[in-house]
């Protein structure tokens, strides 16, 4: 069994394996909630993370053009899954809370670009749109998907 884990994890990436472990919490999430398992409404979670793709793949794309690098897109993703793990969902008609996960998302892109030195984060992108998405806005991050009990399985196989 070990040498199966070892064979398997020695093939993928670790950009890769971080964006497998948040799409499994996410898509973990989505059917707890359709069984009434999970704390959050399915349409809201899908609408809440379909924004944060969006606004990260078109802002992602065009610093990645403006600064003349390539665009990673699985950074870009892990980035967008994350902040919609830690958002909280928002309903179409919640413009306040869709605002939020715009800034967040805008400014976790831009500060992979404008943040860094010799192409490394100097601070975590992530945090520093979650931190003024909830100042500017006052749309904190709760990680929602913390609250969500019978996603401790899959959460527990990301621990370890």
């Amino acid at each position: 069994m070990i040498k199966l884990v070892d064979g398997y994890l020695n093939h993928v990436t670790m950009y890769r394996l971080v964006l497998y472990y948040t799409a499994a919490l996410l898509a973990g999430d989505f059917v707890l909630g359709i069984f009434g398992l999970a704390p959050h409404d399915p349409a809201q979670m899908v609408f809440s993370t379909a924004i944060i793709i969006g606004v990260c793949w078109f802002f992602n794309r065009g610093l990645a053009e403006a600064f003349r690098v390539p665009a990673n897109t699985e950074s870009f993703l892990i980035t967008a899954l994350i902040i919609a793990l830690i958002m909280p969902p928002v309903a179409p008609q919640d413009w306040h809370g869709i605002a939020g996960l715009v800034l967040a998302s805008t400014l976790a892109m831009g500060s992979k670009y404008f943040l860094a030195l010799h192409r490394k984060h100097v601070f975590n992108p992530v945090a520093i749109g979650v931190v003024f998405s909830a100042l500017a806005v006052d749309q904190p991050a709760t990680w929602w998907v913390g609250g969500a009990i019978y996603l401790m399985p899959i959460v527990l196989v990301g621990a370890c």
